[in-house]
């Protein structure tokens, strides 16, 4: 004997409500004892606080004084003529020329890593490289330009 859907749903709003008991004041209680320390009132959490702040700024301060290195030779430029000039930015050295032709360098000492849009070629100091080293350009209209620069 199936029960229709319409009957089910009549018979259970037929059922009368019943209100629920308070179980408020008795639960409570032990909710609050619960999350109450045992040890009694919760200290102030400014005083931690503080002492986390300064305890933070300490460490910062001990890890920017480890990891400090003084600035190396950031920039120094040599111009040997208004057609050729050569600039030091660190371990790197810049040089440019308005004349068409041929650089060569150390390869045991210096690199090329690349050309500027304006035809400067960047060189950089091979690791562990040290000591002086010459720079030559070749022209093509058969000048020669040469300097010589440390690569510390």
């Amino acid at each position: 004997m199936a029960i229709s859907d319409e009957e089910l749903v009549r018979r259970l709003e037929s059922v009368p409500m019943v209100e629920a008991p308070d179980f408020r004041p008795l639960v409570l209680p032990r909710v609050a004892a619960a999350f109450r320390p045992p040890f009694g009132r919760l200290k102030p959490a400014a005083p931690r606080l503080f002492i986390g702040l300064a305890w933070a700024a300490a460490v910062a301060i001990v890890i920017g004084i480890a990891f400090f290195r003084p600035p190396s030779q950031q920039s120094s430029s040599a111009t040997m003529a208004a057609d050729f000039s050569l600039a030091q930015q660190g371990d790197r050295f810049l040089v440019k020329t308005t004349h068409k032709g041929n650089l060569e360098f150390d390869r045991t000492k210096l690199v090329k890593v690349g050309t500027l849009p304006d035809g400067t070629v960047i060189l950089q100091r091979k690791p562990g490289a040290s000591g002086r080293t010459e720079i030559v350009f070749h022209g093509v209209d058969g000048e020669i330009w040469k300097t010589s620069v440390a690569v510390n």
